[in-house]
């Protein structure tokens, strides 16, 4: 083999097991992110946000209201992070309060 490292084999002639290229605290830590910034989010489009239940037709009706949906939901969190505004009637309050104190 060119590849640099070979593969232990057991006597019977079977690749043995690989231990993994990570620690375990560091798996439990990418898990516990993966809850927050994956699953999370879909949980609460799902149920907040009521796409549990859609009453449309049609695989790509369903996908494309999905995509608005979550389209919406990320322009939330943009907005949050860049003007800390997470809706737009907060938006327009704030921008309001902006103008008439001169801010």
């Amino acid at each position: 083999m060119d590849g640099g490292t070979e593969e232990e084999l057991d006597c019977a002639g079977r690749r043995l097991p690989q231990s993994s290229p990570y620690p375990r605290s560091r798996g439990r830590r990418v898990l516990r992110l993966r809850g927050e910034r994956l699953e999370r989010p879909f949980a609460h489009l799902y149920e907040t946000g009521g796409m549990r239940r859609v009453h449309l037709r049609g695989h790509t009706n369903i996908r494309k209201r999905l995509l608005i949906h979550a389209g919406g939901f990320n322009l939330g969190l943009l907005m949050r992070q860049l003007i800390d505004v997470g809706s737009p009637p907060r938006a327009a309050r704030a921008a309001h309060r902006a103008f008439t104190t001169g801010c």
